[in-house]
């Protein structure tokens, strides 16, 4: 009896830190979630407002409703699960259910997932950017990168999990931020393809016109200038740039970058590929 006590009490730490994951994790779902429910996942800082916004743009049109995704509106369409767990049914017809915006790590709730990723060597360097703006953070980005909470660790985490820990492959599918960029209405094309959807061309050039970062910016400009929300010199859309991480690491932090996220890195074709990865065969 001593024995089975005393192996409880050395094993409760690890057991409160189990519930303290279930607990955070349970929190990042809806009070009703429904099996229709779409979660855009995303780690910070990779392109996830932009994917709403193209999402949000793509439905109105499909929809034929009259309104343009801004920063004042697009919590009606694409919901946040870390704004409110509070959610009403989706405006939308179509595609079925509601969209959802969230930063969490693998989530076993999440039915129905679209993953963006993005090159961690731009994903870190631009979240850098927002904590050091918020207070969050206050070290160098040397302390950033080996940060568990917020660096290469946390990077590595997040998308580490998501394809490690999912166990049906037809329920989430990767999307690369850069072939976003790149080829936006083909990806999107593919992306409703699998609600069935065939969305027309000249709908989708549309939906990615209202979606432009030049449209973003003045979107938020005006949010800004006119919300209690952020303060006036608060920019959150920065420059949205591909690859644009070159003048803003040192070569020492590139190379501890891609050290440390290698295998993620060689799986999603930002660095060269080796014979041991395989990256998954869903991506949209």
């Amino acid at each position: 009896m001593i024995t089975k006590f005393l192996r409880r009490m050395a094993d409760r730490p690890a057991r409160m830190e189990r519930r303290r994951q279930r607990e955070s994790l349970e929190r990042l779902v809806p009070l009703a979630p429904s099996s229709d429910d779409t979660y855009i996942v995303a780690f910070a800082k990779s392109g996830g407002t932009w994917f709403s916004f193209l999402l949000a743009n793509v439905n109105l049109l499909l929809n034929q409703m009259p309104q343009t995704a801004t920063w004042w509106n697009i919590r009606d369409y694409i919901f946040d699960i870390h704004e409110s767990r509070h959610m009403p049914p989706s405006p939308f017809a179509h595609p079925r259910g509601r969209f959802i915006h969230t930063h969490s790590e693998f989530n076993h709730r999440y039915l129905r997932v679209l993953y963006l990723i993005r090159d961690p060597r731009d994903a870190l360097v631009s979240y850098y950017d927002l904590t050091t703006k918020f207070g969050w953070f206050k070290g160098t980005m040397d302390e950033f990168l080996e940060s568990p909470k917020f660096g290469i660790a946390a990077w590595v985490r997040h998308v580490g999990g998501w394809v490690h820990q999912h166990t049906d492959l037809n329920r989430i599918h990767f999307v690369r931020y850069e072939d976003l960029k790149s080829e936006p209405i083909e990806v999107l094309d593919r992306i409703y393809r699998l609600y069935g959807l065939e969305v027309p061309p000249e709908m989708l050039k549309k939906a990615v016109h209202r979606s432009s970062f030049e449209s973003m910016r003045k979107s938020e400009a005006d949010y800004r200038r006119y919300s209690y929300d952020l303060g006036s010199s608060f920019v959150f859309v920065r420059k949205g740039q591909a690859g644009g991480f070159g003048g803003e690491l040192t070569p020492a932090q590139i190379a501890r970058i891609e050290t440390g996220c290698a295998e993620w890195m060689k799986m999603f074709n930002y660095l060269p590929v080796d014979k041991s990865a395989t990256a998954p065969n869903n991506r949209a």
